[in-house]
């Protein structure tokens, strides 16, 4: 008997991760479905399974119980937030994906329907968001459809285009070739739709992630598998060339436009309007930790409550910046780094690094040596392209967020695989 409900809460546990990994970027209300089932299944099978025993935690474990009690003891000793629980909330769903991933049961078909479910989500909401942009008289961006923000859904998408990389040179689990093709075209769909969205920090992202992660594909003797890569890139470059010259003025390039405004100064003068609200939330989000340094911060998702009316800032700040911090709008400081140091202070901030290198070297110490895995390639390159995207925008954070840990988590089943 106890067999047989073994098996159907880790059938649960296997059902809730193939509806997540759909619905993240798609529905929000399945998502939540997904990962009840994903919670329950796996807490199930364990509790039921005798051979499953109480143990010393990992050192990864660890720092995820350290991580999400310094989120907890925030949020209760600046209570009330503005957004109760739910900053920790969120670190809960992150941590506790991770961790159920990281040791689950799976076999070679789970993961690869897992992956190949990730990209399918992303093109279905890649497709229907590019839709209501173009019918939808209130659509100002090309978003993925269940998120709210150009860049966030930009750096969803920075992360489906290594899982694509992934697909196409993985020759561990055996994805079938027309697998492979469906890969290859959504990694066009996925490019084209980073550069129409025009994020410049997760295009950085992308361009530094890539010849980290290329150091470890093409590892072998022979570099044949460069060419498709060769390829691709100059199919991107002449389409978009091409509609560059043919639609100058169209409304679906406005932000790939915008890559071209970037201009490296700390002139506030010399930036443009984004960038110099940018650069004053960086400002504020610096000197009030400087000048009130704390342990375990002003809490999670309590960004918006900082009060800068203490701070002097030479030069002051924009119009702009001033009217959304008094507005109560900032939601964080478009650098994660920043956003944690406020948040959750110094502890939080400095857990959180440890846990990202510590996820990065026992993938380095496990990479595949002359053969290349789908999901360490998602996982290792996962480790770089929310961190880089991050120091611009919120990567940490709602699907984006989850998606990130959702992969480290395959990342460390890979590690405990092998």
């Amino acid at each position: 008997m106890n067999n047989s409900l073994i098996k159907k809460f880790q059938g649960m546990e296997t059902a809730g991760m193939f509806i997540m990994a759909f619905s993240l970027p798609v529905f929000d209300a399945p998502t939540h479905i997904g990962y009840g089932l994903l919670f329950l299944g796996a807490a199930g099978w364990r509790i039921l399974d005798s051979r499953v025993k109480l143990r010393k935690p990992s050192f990864p474990e660890t720092l995820v119980i350290i991580i999400l009690s310094i989120s907890l003891i925030s949020t209760v000793i600046n209570w009330p937030l503005h957004y109760g629980i739910k900053g920790f909330k969120h670190y809960f769903y992150f941590f506790s994906t991770f961790w159920i991933l990281s040791k689950g049961k799976y076999n070679s078909k789970i993961i690869k329907t897992t992956i190949i479910l990730l990209v399918a989500g992303a093109v279905i909401a890649d497709i229907g968001g590019f839709w209501q942009f173009i019918h939808s008289s209130h659509a100002e961006d090309f978003n993925l459809l269940a998120l709210n923000g150009i860049d966030r859904s930009a750096a969803y998408v920075s992360i489906i285009i290594f899982i694509c990389i992934g697909i196409m040179f993985d020759n561990c689990q055996g994805y079938s070739l027309p697998v492979k093709v469906f890969s290859v075209v959504s990694l066009l769909i996925m490019l084209f739709t980073l550069f129409v969205m025009g994020s410049r920090g997760c295009i950085l992202s992308v361009i530094i992630t890539l010849p980290l992660v290329s150091v470890f594909i093409f590892r072998r003797k022979t570099f044949k598998n460069i060419f498709p890569v060769i390829i691709i890139c100059s199919l991107i470059v002449l389409i978009l060339t091409a509609l560059i010259f043919s639609f100058p003025n169209s409304k679906y390039l406005q932000r790939f436009r915008h890559v071209n405004t970037i201009k490296l100064t700390l002139n506030p003068s010399e930036m443009t309007l984004n960038d110099q609200i940018r650069y004053d939330f960086w400002r504020a989000a610096l000197m009030y930790a400087v000048k009130f340094p704390s342990v375990f911060g002003i809490g999670p998702k309590n960004f918006r409550e900082m009060d800068i009316s203490t701070l002097k800032f030479k030069p002051p700040l924009t119009d702009v910046a001033s009217r959304i911090f008094k507005n109560h709008r900032v939601l964080h400081a478009h650098n994660w780094m920043l956003t944690l140091l406020v948040e959750q202070g110094v502890s939080g901030l400095i857990f959180f690094v440890i846990f990202l290198i510590t996820i990065m070297v026992k993938l380095i110490k496990k990479r595949p040596g002359d053969e290349i895995d789908a999901v360490w390639v998602s996982s290792f390159s996962t480790c770089f392209l929310p961190s880089i995207s991050g120091l611009f925008l919120s990567s940490f954070s709602y699907e984006t967020g989850w998606l990130t840990f959702f992969i480290l988590g395959l990342g460390m089943w890979f590690v405990h695989e092998n």
